[in-house]
């Protein structure tokens, strides 16, 4: 091959070949020479090829030609070490092992979460059954009304609500209406009453046949007839009513006298065996005194509207068979209506829905497991 020399003052000498003509490395260069590369003109079809510089360029294109093990450690996250290292190592991030052991870490924690989700759930039914069985054989759950109405159609009365309940709904409320009959009727402690009105679910107006027939024989039995239920979770109050006091006079003349001189100035009616009845007409608020003789006790009779003109002397002129029952809710028994529960018993006890409470108490439970 034909080599065009160019002697230059650095006392080197360089060879080339025609840059149109492809020259491999020769395969026995001398140990004196090496092979550099420079940046060619794009055309040098014209070039004079003896005139080295007319053939170089400063603008040029450089190729990068990654190497495979290096693609191969950056597809594995790892980097190439720069160029000048005098052997290829793929170097790994730790940040990145630790990240991908952490993703590991939480996958294996949703995992075991999920599970502990499931043994929970399966723990909750096994003690929600098991405290169901302990309250069936104690006969607790069945206290409990299920499926109480808000309120009950009671005729051409209207609807009702608690604190009166419907006969089918015997747990449902505090005071028992049976609406089925023509003229429906409230049952308090043992006395059914025909009900004219419900002038709300406080307040009833009713009718009590039994008094009116005491009434019209000015019999005596009116003194111990009309008695209110006594209860903690409800109390009961007749409007208009007039208070009395019935006094023993058989037992001892000195209490006798010690009781005339105590109600001096009050009627009195003296028309039944061994007692006197002792009265103020009209008394709206007469309160119970605490000094009151031995042998009397106070008792409550309804009475007719004021009228004009009154024969106060006559005591059966003025009692009425019909009046107002107001019915006044405890506190307490109110609340425990209000959060789901029922008031039983004479004593208040507040009945919540077993099953709810069960599952509330297994909740708390799990809750505090977890």
């Amino acid at each position: 091959m034909k080599f065009t020399d160019l002697k230059n003052r650095s006392g080197y000498t360089f060879y080339y070949t025609d840059p149109n003509q492809h020259t491999p490395t020769p395969a026995n260069l001398s140990s004196d020479c090496v092979v550099i590369q420079l940046p060619l003109l794009p055309s040098i079809w014209n070039q004079i090829v003896s005139d080295l510089f007319s053939l170089l360029a400063y603008e040029f294109t450089i190729g990068l030609h990654v190497p495979k093990e290096c693609n191969e450690c950056r597809h594995n996250e790892g980097q190439c070490p720069p160029h000048g290292f005098p052997e290829f190592h793929c170097i790994k991030d730790e940040g990145i092992g630790i990240s991908a052991r952490r993703s590991n870490l939480k996958l294996i924690l949703e995992v075991a979460a999920a599970g502990v989700g499931i043994l929970l759930i399966l723990l909750f039914y096994i003690i929600r059954k098991l405290l169901q069985t302990i309250l069936q054989s104690n006969g607790q759950e069945s206290m409990y009304q299920h499926g109480c109405p808000q309120s009950f159609n009671c005729g051409n009365l209207g609807q009702i609500k608690f604190p009166l309940f419907d006969i089918n709904y015997p747990r449902c409320g505090l005071c028992k209406v049976d609406c089925s009959l023509p003229v429906p009727k409230i049952k308090l402690k043992h006395q059914w009453y025909e009900v004219k009105k419900f002038l709300n679910n406080e307040a009833i107006e009713v009718s009590y046949k039994p008094l009116g027939q005491l009434i019209r024989r000015n019999s005596c039995e009116i003194f111990n007839n009309l008695t209110l239920p006594s209860k903690d979770s409800i109390s009961f109050t007749i409007s208009p009513s007039l208070t009395l006091f019935k006094c023993n006079t058989s037992s001892n003349n000195e209490l006798n006298l010690h009781a005339q001189d105590y109600f001096r100035g009050n009627h009195s009616f003296q028309g039944c065996l061994n007692h006197t009845i002792y009265y103020t007409y009209p008394n709206p608020h007469v309160q119970t005194p605490n000094n009151l003789p031995r042998d009397c006790e106070v008792i409550q009779l309804p009475v007719v509207p004021p009228i004009r003109n009154p024969n106060v002397s006559d005591l059966f002129s003025l009692l009425s068979d019909e009046f107002t029952f107001g019915l006044h809710v405890s506190n307490e028994c109110r609340k425990c209506h209000i959060n789901g529960g029922q008031c039983h018993g004479e004593q208040f006890h507040c009945i919540m829905d077993e099953k709810q409470g069960t599952e509330i108490f297994c909740i708390s439970i799990l809750l505090f497991l977890y």
